[in-house]
């Protein structure tokens, strides 16, 4: 296990090697999405995220073309879907 000033000066390291790189003089920074924040059909960020009964989160484009393919389990569990209805999860303001 890392401990926490390992990782800040790992992170402190990493910047300056961004920094280093860049010709132009400009900070490049490239930012990292949580997995938590995929949908686990798309592997794209969740623009409009809700639950299915098994608890697992998807966006709403990907889950409702899975469901109407005629598919009636989870993609991730493969468990029977309880209800076709997807609940919002989220409330983003």
């Amino acid at each position: 296990m890392i401990s926490s000033w390992r990782r800040r000066r790992a992170a402190k390291r990493e910047g300056k090697l961004q920094q280093q790189r860049s010709e132009d003089g400009e900070i490049e920074f490239e930012l990292t999405v949580p997995r938590e924040f995929r949908c686990p059909i798309s592997l794209d960020l969740m623009k409009d995220p809700v639950t299915l009964s098994t608890g697992i989160t998807y966006d709403r484009q990907s889950i409702d073309k899975w469901i109407e393919a005629g598919n009636f389990t989870c993609p991730l569990t493969n468990q029977v879907l309880r209800t076709l209805e997807p609940r919002i999860c989220w409330v983003i303001q």
